[in-house]
């Protein structure tokens, strides 16, 4: 059996953040940076990351009203544990909000993991989480269907 190593890759931080939007209302006032991070794992037969990043920090500001500091993006983190985008055979979207799945078109010879219940929920969300998922409902094209054709859908 081969050895499994994970490799954490930071792909942006947004400093000083309200901890009250990751905690529903609770810590208003309390600020926080949010690190955005993808998870590369390799050993398996095939190289796989969870999540594939956040957006460009004049995307996240324009949009989101976030400043985000990178010191790198996703391929630069790649290419320091020895990988390229086209090294990537799986991306597991934990789910579709646009500062986990912005890069997913990055990675052309992927296969792209997604769960049916986040997919239909993404099409439509409450309005409130609109903008999280960058929803057409709001006028904006989602960054996870800048990829549609690499995704598998699955349940369970």
């Amino acid at each position: 059996m081969s050895e499994l190593s994970i490799w954490p890759i930071e792909a942006g931080v947004m400093p000083g953040g309200d901890k009250s939007s990751l905690t529903h209302g609770m810590n208003q006032g309390v600020k926080i940076d949010g690190v955005s991070i993808v998870y590369v794992i390799k050993g398996a037969k095939k190289n796989i990351i969870v999540d594939s990043g956040i957006s460009d920090p004049e995307w996240a500001e324009k949009y989101h009203h976030y400043k985000i500091i990178r010191n790198q993006d996703v391929p630069g983190g790649l290419r320091k544990i020895g990988l390229r985008p086209d090294d990537i055979d799986i991306v597991i979207c934990t789910h579709l909000h646009w500062d986990h799945c912005f890069n997913n078109d990055l990675f052309k010879n992927a296969k792209i993991i997604v769960q049916k219940d986040e997919i239909r929920y993404a099409i439509a969300p409450l309005p409130m989480h609109a903008l999280f998922y960058e929803s057409q409902l709001i006028k904006m094209r989602p960054p996870w269907l800048k990829a549609i054709e690499n995704i598998e859908i699955i349940a369970g």
